[in-house]
């Protein structure tokens, strides 16, 4: 019973979440639309702001387990667009809200993943040290968080793809050159 109540307050959270700004979603309006007392929802959350954080995590926990086995990076950036273009107005919502924190800290995690699946499938010709690997993969995972946040304060504008299409051509090229630094750096002399 207990995993029914979390999931259906999840549930009608999300579904109120779409129709309305975070800020205007109380407690008592779960609650009542989910047919429970308030109690059952401080039974499984403390506020709203931690179901909020259980649900992103929910959410990113799915896009990566669904995900894990892609070796493109560009695949995966897709169809982590894809997910925020089919759930926009939710999206929108919570980063416009004041528990954007929740949001950006996920944003950043998705990136991380993207990043190290990229690095274990793409990269493992490249022979950096620890420490060079460290740096060029902070890079991307800058570039990857700079992008997605842009694109949310752009109010997610059209021509994401083409973008995500031109960065891993240019991310590629950046690879390419740096496993040519690094054998002309093992070259004898």
């Amino acid at each position: 019973m207990s995993e029914f109540t979390k999931k259906a307050i999840k549930e009608t959270f999300l579904s109120l979440l779409e129709k309305k700004p975070l800020s205007q979603i109380t407690v008592k309006s779960i609650a009542e639309e989910c047919g429970i007392n308030r109690n059952s929802f401080y039974y499984h959350y403390n506020d709203i702001p931690d179901l909020l954080g259980e649900i992103v995590k929910d959410i990113v926990e799915n896009l990566l387990t669904e995900y894990s086995d892609k070796d493109s990076l560009s695949e995966i950036l897709h169809r982590s667009a894809d997910f925020v273009i089919e759930n926009r107005r939710s999206i929108m919502h919570i980063y416009n809200s004041v528990n954007r924190a929740i949001f950006e800290s996920e944003m950043w995690r998705i990136c991380d993943y993207i990043v190290s699946t990229y690095d274990k499938t793409f990269r493992n010709s490249l022979q950096l040290d620890s420490k060079d690997r460290e740096i060029v993969n902070m890079i991307y995972k800058c570039e990857f968080f700079g992008m997605l946040m842009l694109w949310l304060d752009e109010g997610l504008s059209e021509g994401i793809h083409e973008k995500i299409n031109r960065i891993c051509a240019l991310l590629k090229n950046l690879s390419e050159d740096l496993l040519l630094l690094d054998i002309n750096k093992k070259a004898p002399r």
